[in-house]
């Protein structure tokens, strides 16, 4: 790991399943060493469903009260974009179900 970037997980919890994020964070620590920042987006009803998961990861639920179709998605971009330091990029993982994160 570059001991200057920090790692940064942004999960779309209301798409992507137990084992995706079960297998992308296995795979971030084993090459990355640490994980900084662990947010999982989503509504309450799957923050309350996948609670064991987030606690076994140390993930911060960002529960959305939804206000449209793709609120919970806006806002875990809004955080992805406005989540560069000053001192320089942050490494990021965006888990969804598709692939569009800088990894897989």
């Amino acid at each position: 790991m570059n001991r200057a970037a920090r790692v940064m997980v942004l999960v779309d919890a209301d798409n992507v399943s137990a084992d995706v994020i079960d297998q992308a964070m296995q795979r971030l620590l084993a090459e990355e060493g640490a994980v900084h920042v662990r947010r999982a987006y989503c509504n309450a009803e799957t923050a309350l469903k996948q609670h064991a998961l987030f606690k076994r990861w140390s993930m911060r639920p960002m529960v959305n009260l939804s206000a449209g179709k793709n609120s919970t998605d806006i806002a875990l971009a809004v955080d992805a974009t406005t989540s560069s330091s000053p001192s320089g990029p942050i490494s990021w993982c965006w888990c969804r179900p598709t692939p569009t994160s800088r990894r897989w």
